[in-house]
């Protein structure tokens, strides 16, 4: 579960709704719920997987409230067209849906903290009511005005990183570790048990490498979440991670690791 500090500050209870198994989006429960704001991430995170739009679209309609689509990582969905699995074509059809967007992750930006919101011409005058003054200054304005306009650069980024991803997908399945097809620039690598995946992510972070595990959850002690790196990056990782299982493998005295 997230701080939520921002909600806290301002009285505001969370509901967190599960996904289903398959990590499916449960709509009936969102739209039953009576949230004012219902937050979803598409590619989701950790599990990198799509919300299909039918779904997205049918929760837009049941809601009587607004509808926050986090599409951080939606660049690289469907092999680079993530327009294709993106909202923002619907936004006419839905004035109560939110689309988020991000410099950070695509745009390798992630230093100016810059991001971008699309949404009704209402939702936005009432968000600027609220919004601090001068939120973002005219260098970084500047540099995301500049990273729009160049569409080449971005798709070399993209493929890039789509390129790491095949790389890197190609290197856990020889771990025998499986994954939900991925649609961000991470993979959540399943390993088949809580301690290889403790004894991975503490051994990677021994040696400076930093992946994500959440040994307190039952649904992800299994898992680690790697994100996508330079070619150099994703070497150093698969060699340590193969160097790990098998020191596992010799602590186990059967030359494999731990399941």
């Amino acid at each position: 579960s997230c701080p939520c500090t921002l909600a806290q500050l301002q009285g505001v209870r969370i509901d967190h709704v599960p996904w289903r198994d398959g990590w499916a989006l449960d709509v009936d429960a969102l739209a039953k719920s009576g949230a004012r704001v219902v937050f979803l991430a598409t590619p989701n995170n950790p599990s990198a997987t799509l919300v299909p739009l039918p779904q997205l679209e049918a929760l837009a309609a049941a809601l009587d409230g607004i509808l926050v689509v986090d599409e951080a990582y939606i660049d690289f969905a469907l092999g680079g067209e993530g327009l294709k699995a993106s909202f923002l074509p619907l936004l006419d059809k839905h004035p109560n849906v939110v689309v988020l967007r991000t410099f950070s992750k695509s745009y390798s930006l992630a230093g100016a903290r810059l991001g971008l919101l699309f949404a009704s011409e209402a939702l936005v005058a009432h968000l600027e009511k609220v919004k601090d003054s001068y939120n973002v200054n005219a260098l970084t304005q500047a540099a995301g005005e500049a990273a729009l306009r160049d569409k080449d650069y971005l798709r070399s980024l993209v493929q890039a990183t789509l390129e790491q991803r095949a790389a890197l997908c190609e290197g856990l399945a020889a771990f025998g570790w499986t994954w939900p097809p991925s649609d961000a620039n991470f993979v959540l690598a399943e390993t088949g048990s809580a301690a290889t995946a403790s004894a991975v992510y503490e051994g990677l972070k021994r040696r400076g490498i930093l992946v994500r595990y959440w040994g307190s959850r039952a649904d992800l002690d299994t898992k680690l979440r790697i994100t996508v790196g330079a070619a150099e990056h994703t070497r150093a990782m698969l060699d340590a991670v193969r160097e790990i299982l098998a020191e596992l493998g010799a602590a186990n005295g059967n030359g494999t690791h731990a399941a």
